[in-house]
């Protein structure tokens, strides 16, 4: 009888455990991967077979597409196996090539292809709507649109980070980027050479009750032909921070950033060399009582410098104007501001250099060369010239994008956190050279001489932290 007992026992011990890993086996379903073409032919093909959580991984080559591609309202990642250099997608100017609208979350991730070739009414490379997407570690090339020549947010969240957005065209607005009531993050991106033929926003446009956050991004080079060359805001709100603004044309107003009854907090930029024939060469901002929102402009802690206009800065509206440095009178000795040559390494780099690190789709080497040539100088006026709260090496802040780091490890040219031969090999390959951005110029002045030997040798097997 005791026999029976247990064994009766046993079997439905056995029987409970059995389901309860059934139950847990449901829950944690083993991710698939699918490759293309080995398993479908198509993009497309691969995403209608898989489920949240899957992975599409996309072989080195061409696709063509003569429709657009959708997730479909799934949270998965499409990636490229062997990066956005050897994975292109073409729409030949026939076709929007990736549409996201069905709600999918920042768990769905396109990641690691040039994409050109795109056409469309909004949104020639890609089109969010009600749905926020990551998009990341792509070059988004050659693509036009009305609005949104590389990508469109219409009520959407997307994460737009470390992409290159070059040479995207709209006829309207927003050449690189254009949003219309949505929030954005747009992080980290080379936004270059995109153009609007008609109203705003060259790199940037955000409209609509957008609420944007830029930051860590180059945006160089784009043009508009009415208001904001750079980045272009109306009725819309924007913290735009640690950004390189430099080269934006436009013809009217607002060549590096324009703000029309909105809230912008400009804050640590270096925006340099912009152009307009009118107001606002650098920043131009308006706003009238009764409009309907709420617009305020800060600036703080901003490289304004070298800007083409009637003035560097064109205001009004309520503002705040603190701690820059400003070629315009106007701001001279007030709030902090400073009115002195920043003594940039090199704030006019060399176009064939950057040309071809972006043609041939060398996004960390276009970046790392720009940030190279945008920075202080040992000399600036910028070094703790800020608005009093810490730098990375401890250190008052500094103004502009690019802070110049008084740490020992600025020797550290091999980035291992020692300073010893390696180092050393970097240092003396470089020896006695004049350009921007060499890699031994631990001085920080354009060449490689005694003045970094010296450094190097203050801080020789120095460990850093």
């Amino acid at each position: 009888m005791a026999l029976n007992k247990l064994s009766k026992y046993v079997k439905s011990s056995l029987v409970a455990i059995c389901f309860v890993s059934g139950l847990v086996g449901l829950e944690s379903r083993l991710y698939a991967e699918i490759y293309v073409p080995r398993d479908y032919a198509t993009i497309q093909a691969a995403i209608d077979a898989v489920e949240d959580g899957d992975t599409v991984l996309v072989a080195a080559g061409m696709y063509d597409v003569n429709a657009p591609i959708t997730f479909k309202g799934k949270n998965i990642i499409l990636k490229s196996e062997e990066g956005a250099e050897k994975t292109i997608i073409d729409g030949n100017y026939q076709t929007r090539i990736f549409i996201f609208n069905l709600g999918e979350t920042n768990e769905a991730v396109l990641e690691g292809f040039t994409i050109t070739g795109g056409k469309s009414y909004e949104g020639g490379s890609i089109y969010c709507e009600r749905s926020s997407p990551i998009i990341i570690n792509n070059i988004i090339t050659l693509n036009q649109a009305r609005a949104g020549g590389g990508i469109t947010c219409m009520n959407a969240s997307p994460q737009i980070i470390d992409n290159m957005i070059s040479n995207n065209s709209a006829g309207r607005a927003g050449g690189g980027i254009y949003c219309d009531n949505s929030q954005p993050i747009i992080q980290g991106n080379i936004i270059s050479g995109n153009s609007v033929g008609d109203e705003w926003g060259g790199g940037i446009v955000c409209l609509n009750d957008t609420i944007a956050e830029i930051k860590n991004n180059v945006i160089i080079d784009n043009f508009a032909y009415e208001i904001g060359g750079g980045i272009c805001l109306w009725g819309a709100e924007a913290t735009i921070k640690n950004n390189l603004i430099v080269k934006n044309r436009t013809i009217e107003h607002g060549g590096g950033i324009a703000g029309i009854y909105s809230i912008l907090n400009v804050m640590n930029n270096t925006i340099v060399n912009n152009t307009t024939e009118y107001m606002g060469g650098g920043i131009h901002f308006v706003h009238e009582e009764g409009y309907g929102y709420n617009g305020f402009l800060t600036v703080l802690n901003n490289i304004v410098w070298n800007n083409k206009g009637e003035s560097e800065l064109s205001i009004g509206g309520p503002f705040i104007v603190a701690y820059n440095d400003i070629s315009q009178s106007d701001f001279c000795s007030q709030n902090g501001n400073i009115c002195a040559d920043p003594l940039l390494v090199n704030p006019n780099p060399d176009s064939n250099t950057l040309d071809n690190l972006i043609e041939t789709g060398n996004y960390e080497g276009a970046m790392k060369y720009l940030r190279k040539c945008y920075s202080l100088q040992q000399d600036s006026p910028c070094i703790d010239a800020g608005d009093g709260y810490s730098d990375p090496d401890d250190t008052r802040s500094d103004i502009g994008a690019i802070y110049f780091d008084q740490r020992t490890c600025r020797a550290d040219l091999y980035y291992d956190g020692f300073i010893n031969f390696l180092d050393y090999a970097k240092f003396a390959n470089s020896w006695m050279r004049t350009y921007p951005g060499l890699e031994g110029d631990i001085y920080i002045d354009n060449k490689v001489d005694y003045k970094d030997l010296e450094i190097l040798a203050e801080n020789w097997l120095y460990g850093c932290d």
